[in-house]
């Protein structure tokens, strides 16, 4: 019996994307600011990366792009406490789409999401349209980031995006 083979990354691992016909894969994280990729024979990490903004996080899990090249990867705004303003809160804390290189990991795009700390992403049988589920939470007053304690919903929901327009 074969042994199994096995790799560790520097990820705070959540949602893995497989491409078979590329040779690589994209293991991403959760409340973490790397994702990496890794070579699908040898499992040697081949890309690690941050976020496009600066103290902004991963969410969830990438999403194959119709075309099998990319990826679409959920980035989430910091949790910083709600104001109490729920529709100023949902436009500042809102968290973006980046799509991304499948190989290189390279940001070629990106659109809103369209709520707060987006997580699962699919794309809709027809390729046109991205479903993308939110927690709609952020940290309470006091906590942060790097010490949370219990969410504080704000505007949990989904949003369908076009993708050819981000609308």
């Amino acid at each position: 019996e074969a042994e199994p083979r096995r790799a560790a990354y520097p990820v705070r691992g959540h949602g893995l994307q497989v491409l078979p016909e590329l040779g690589v894969g994209v293991f991403s994280g959760m409340e973490s600011d790397t994702v990496v990729g890794f070579d699908l024979d040898t499992l040697d990490m081949t890309q690690m990366v941050r976020p496009t903004a600066p103290g902004w996080r991963f969410g969830g899990h990438p999403a194959l792009m119709p075309d099998g090249k990319h990826v679409a990867i959920a980035e989430r705004h910091p949790a910083d406490p709600r104001s109490g303003d729920r529709p100023a809160d949902i436009a500042r804390l809102s968290g973006k789409i980046v799509i991304r290189d499948a190989v290189t990991l390279a940001p070629i795009g990106e659109m809103p999401s369209y709520g707060i700390r987006p997580h699962e992403i699919q794309v809709t049988l027809d390729g046109r349209h991205f479903v993308v589920a939110h927690y709609g939470s952020t940290n309470a007053a006091g906590t942060s980031d790097d010490a949370p304690g219990v969410p504080d919903s704000v505007a949990p929901g989904i949003a369908v995006i076009e993708i050819a327009s981000g609308k």
